[in-house]
């Protein structure tokens, strides 16, 4: 006995020895402690009982393991993994009949290994939740190429609908790439190998197994692992809801963009003639009289009124004014450069821009305009009714207000109208604000 008890210390292995004591029923009513080293007293948490003592036999209590295993040693199921309650603490044991009533046991403490192999199966268990769980697909492939291997049973499966085996290498897993994606997809993973420890992202398409179009994102680095291996590590998501969703938000920013410009382009236009309203012909002349002071570029302005328009109305009805209104806006669209501006300043007036334009050419461009209008005919009836104008014709000449530039060019006007009308006059020079 103290041989066993001597190799158990040499070893660091706990030892004891027990004799069960049953009723005349055959129950066991209690069991001696023959024997027990200090490894033994110290998993069981006994350091105090005397070797020999007599430990009555209780079910609620440590003794009812000591029975246990004495009776599984008889069926020769004597290698335990055993936990002390009391201290908490873990080891192998191995008990063995020795006589009637019997038995001897030795302990292998292993309580250190297996709190490790504890944490290890948490951290484990906590690893395959995460990656079960993401919405996503994490990879790693050797940098320049390679095989692909993920790290979730089926969630390559799931993403494409093929079983990784047969797209593992990245060559094979470009032809899933959606075509237009394509180029696009490998200038972003040769650029990917050229950098070290960055995060680098790419949305793009791929096809399925169904022919389902999917949108990817995945986020990729290159890294260099503990043993010198270049390694590319990523996941990557579906986030094909998010892009449609996206999609359908730019297809309707689109149309209340398209919406809000045709809504700004009718604040700025007249319903009848299609021109410039007032408001944006002032605006239109104010950003010229800012671009001329800062890059001194000059600008004219004809002021046009249409001649005796009241008797048109007065004789003919509002419908034919208003055909004569359409007529020689049209007139003024056909006959200008693009990037000069027409409007109706009110009534029968109408303004003319002209950007770059100076006296001379604001003039000739007036008489242009007058005799074009002048060759307008709208039948009505037996007659045709005609139109002519008078025009006002003024230079921005600097150091102006935009009311003393309109207020010359209705003097221009009106000396056309007092000199017999169907004419185009200049007005007078800036004589101040």
């Amino acid at each position: 006995m103290k041989e066993y008890s001597s190799e158990s210390d040499l070893f660091h292995l706990g030892y004891a020895e027990f004799k069960i004591h049953k009723d005349e029923n055959g129950e066991i009513t209690s069991f001696n402690l023959k024997e027990g080293n200090k490894v033994f007293r110290d998993l069981a948490g006994i350091g105090n009982l005397e070797n020999g003592s007599q430990i009555p036999f209780n079910k609620d209590s440590w003794t009812l393991r000591i029975v246990e295993y004495c009776i599984a040693a008889e069926s020769d199921d004597n290698g335990i993994i055993e936990n002390f309650v009391s201290t908490k603490k873990w080891s192998i044991t191995q008990i063995i009949k020795s006589g009637d009533s019997d038995y001897r046991a030795v302990y292998m403490d292993i309580t250190n290994f297996y709190e490790s192999l504890s944490e290890y199966e948490i951290q484990k268990d906590s690893y395959k939740f995460f990656l079960d769980n993401i919405q996503g697909l994490a990879f790693q492939v050797l940098s320049g190429g390679g095989r692909m291997n993920t790290f979730q049973l089926g969630a390559y499966e799931k993403l494409t609908g093929y079983n990784i085996d047969k797209f593992r290498t990245i060559e094979s897993f470009f032809s899933l790439i959606y075509p237009d994606d394509l180029e696009r997809v490998k200038n972003y993973n040769s650029e990917l190998y050229k950098r070290k420890n960055r995060v680098s992202e790419i949305e793009y398409r791929i096809l399925t197994k169904a022919g389902q179009v999917k949108w990817l994102r995945s986020y990729d680095q290159n890294i260099v692992d503990p043993k010198g291996v270049n390694l590319v590590q990523g996941i990557m998501f579906d986030v094909t809801t998010q892009k449609e969703q996206e999609i359908k938000l730019l297809d309707a920013y689109s149309i209340i963009k398209e919406q809000n410009a045709k809504l700004d382009d009718l604040s700025k236009k007249d319903s009848l003639t299609e021109l410039f309203n007032r408001r944006a012909l002032v605006q239109l002349i104010e950003d010229e009289i800012t671009r001329y002071n800062r890059l001194n570029t000059g600008f004219s302005i004809i002021m046009i009124d249409l001649d005796y328009f009241k008797n048109i109305n007065d004789r003919y009805g509002h419908n034919v004014g208003d055909q004569v209104l359409i007529n020689v806006s049209r007139t003024f669209r056909l006959n200008l450069r693009r990037l000069d501006k027409s409007g109706r300043w009110g009534g029968e007036e109408f303004l003319i821009l002209l950007p770059g334009i100076g006296p001379d050419g604001a003039w000739k461009t007036a008489e242009k305009l007058r005799k074009a209008v002048k060759m307008i005919e709208i039948p009505h009836g037996d007659d045709i009714v005609g139109v002519t104008f008078s025009a006002g014709v003024v230079t921005y000449e600097g150091d102006e207000s935009f009311e003393h530039l309109v207020d010359r060019a209705d003097m221009g006007l009106y000396s056309a109208k007092e000199a017999g009308r169907d004419r185009v006059l200049s007005g007078p020079s800036n004589t101040g604000k």
